[in-house]
């Protein structure tokens, strides 16, 4: 059975910069999936959030435009669109979870992942985990609670 799984910001800078530290472990991940034939879902605003990633932290656009074309153009990931209602449902979460530093674009990939029944996320955020999806690769440092670990 063909499993769809989100992947997320921090996932597809890591597969796309080598020198990243959790590149090897998040390409095993990406490796095993896509060979198995699993199916791979984001968004156009996690595909926006690693645009603004990449730009701030390598300057290297080009290296973006050829990786959206490629995966715009790939049978196993597919580029969702959020619609008004997942907008608004996404603030409604982030409302709900003010204990949490949940950036918007993850509280509109847990709205998305939700309203499509995927349970499985690639990234290296821990807030998936924190909203009950499965993570993979697993998780050590947060991202973006620094200095604290995921048990």
């Amino acid at each position: 059975m063909r499993i769809r799984w989100f992947v997320d910001t921090s996932a597809w800078y890591s597969l796309m910069d080598a020198a990243d530290g959790d590149h090897g472990k998040v390409g095993a991940a990406y490796i095993e999936a896509y060979q198995n034939g699993n199916l791979f879902v984001t968004s156009n605003l996690v595909l926006g959030e690693l645009y603004t990633l990449l730009t701030a932290r390598t300057g290297r656009t080009a290296d973006f435009w050829l990786f959206r074309e490629r995966v715009a153009a790939s049978r196993q990931v597919q580029i969702l669109d959020l619609g008004p209602q997942q907008i608004d449902a996404a603030f409604d979460l982030l409302w709900h979870r003010q204990d949490k530093l949940y950036s918007f674009v993850d509280a509109t990939s847990f709205v998305l992942m939700r309203d499509e029944a995927i349970h499985n996320a690639l990234t290296l955020d821990r807030h998936f985990a924190q909203e009950g999806f499965l993570v993979t690769p697993a998780l050590g440092e947060v991202l973006h609670e620094s200095g604290e670990t995921y048990e």
